[in-house]
């Protein structure tokens, strides 16, 4: 018996949307060679658990308001959050071939995304501070070796993406190395102002939905905003970027 649905998931690599599905819970693309699987994630999978734990937390965190729209999670090719127009709901996916320990880590960078980021806004800010969230996310369940892994593996990478790279970013694919680069950021400035002071970078915007590195400066104490100054420009050579 094959269940016909009207796009429930659409193929990460084809970007078309899937129609048919034989249990009502998996898709398989008939567009791509690969024919690859999209399956939905209930509450039994371990995976959406921990997204929507995340998803919470960063409310939590960043004083974002639940917008009462749904999450739906896939396991697909890749981690990914996209805002289903035609749904009217977050779809985020985790990689099919990723063991539960790196969905811990990507779920949470996801779940920012999902909270904080707007529909098609790419910006290294918001995925600096999506990876500062995962970290934190992995320390609070208590999982402190995967996320000092995670930090070594972001600090070597690092080096492959120079903050002019990083600050050009507009699109994916991103540079290599540009998640390295966005934590060295983020950690100095953690270290800097604090983990509180940062999170309120991420409601900072300008009228395009772009982080606006500015506003949050404003926002910040006299001896904070010079710090956090100071920082920036140590790190990336200009704090308007």
């Amino acid at each position: 018996m094959v269940i016909q649905s009207s796009g429930a998931v659409q193929c990460q690599r084809t970007r078309r949307f899937l129609s048919e599905s034989v249990d009502g819970e998996t898709w398989t693309c008939t567009y791509c060679d690969d024919h690859e699987m999209y399956r939905r994630l209930g509450p039994n999978d371990l995976g959406h658990g921990l997204v929507l734990a995340a998803v919470a937390m960063c409310r939590t965190d960043f004083g974002v308001e639940d917008d009462g729209l749904g999450t739906v999670v896939w396991l697909g090719a890749s981690p990914e959050t996209v805002f289903e127009v035609g749904h009217n709901a977050w779809h985020v996916y985790l990689a099919r071939a990723a063991n539960d320990l790196q969905h811990m880590y990507s779920g949470a960078h996801e779940a920012f995304h999902r909270v904080c980021t707007p529909h098609l806004v790419f910006h290294w800010v918001d995925e600096m501070l999506a990876v500062l969230f995962s970290l934190a996310f992995l320390e609070r369940i208590n999982q402190h070796r995967h996320a000092d892994l995670n930090r070594s593996c972001l600090i070597e990478e690092s080096a492959r993406c120079p903050p002019e790279q990083m600050l050009a970013m507009d699109r994916v694919p991103y540079p290599d190395g540009m998640y390295g680069r966005a934590y060295v950021v983020g950690a100095a400035l953690v270290d800097a102002v604090g983990w509180p002071a940062v999170t309120r970078l991420a409601l900072a915007r300008d009228a395009s939905q772009q982080a606006n590195i500015e506003s949050w400066l404003d926002s910040l104490t006299p001896r904070q905003r010079t710090s956090a100054r100071l920082t920036l420009e140590a790190e990336i050579g200009c704090p308007q970027a």
